[in-house]
């Protein structure tokens, strides 16, 4: 079922919250092209952790060989010393408190970061909200398939 609507006299807000540049574009061209998001206002907030905490560009390691890629994953930035590791906690800290609040959820299911927020938002609720994972089901990744 849909979610339900605002409380009277409140208008409806889809937070965004994405390390992705690109993904404040791509959200509000999906919502004027499809019109059923209109009334809905973006709020959209930017966590650029990849690039400003010793990350790589968005899509650097498209075409890579995997240990190519590997260098720029956060656990080697990590081991050479270039995750600020306590403002990366605050940050994770912040989005899960804020997202647990949360009325649904869009996601990916190979993030940590979305599991953990679908997680959070589950036990405030009481029970799994509306969600999506754009890449995959997540039972894909959380239980082994038969051998």
């Amino acid at each position: 079922p849909p979610p339900p609507p605002p409380p009277a006299g409140r208008e409806p807000v889809l937070l965004l919250a994405s390390d992705s540049p690109r993904a404040e574009h791509e959200v509000r061209e999906a919502m004027r092209s499809s019109g059923a998001m209109a009334g809905v206002r973006l709020l959209a907030v930017a966590s650029p952790r990849g690039e400003a905490w010793g990350g790589v560009e968005e899509g650097a390691n498209v075409g890579k060989r995997r240990a190519a890629a590997k260098r720029g994953f956060i656990e080697a930035r990590n081991a050479a010393g270039l995750v600020n590791r306590t403002a990366n906690f605050a940050a994770l800290s912040s989005d899960l408190r804020l997202l647990s609040a949360s009325h649904g959820f869009v996601g990916t299911a190979a993030s940590w970061t979305s599991r953990l927020a679908l997680l959070a938002i589950t036990g405030e609720r009481g029970a799994l909200p509306p969600f999506v994972m754009l890449d995959r089901p997540l039972g894909q990744l959380w239980f082994a398939g038969k051998s």
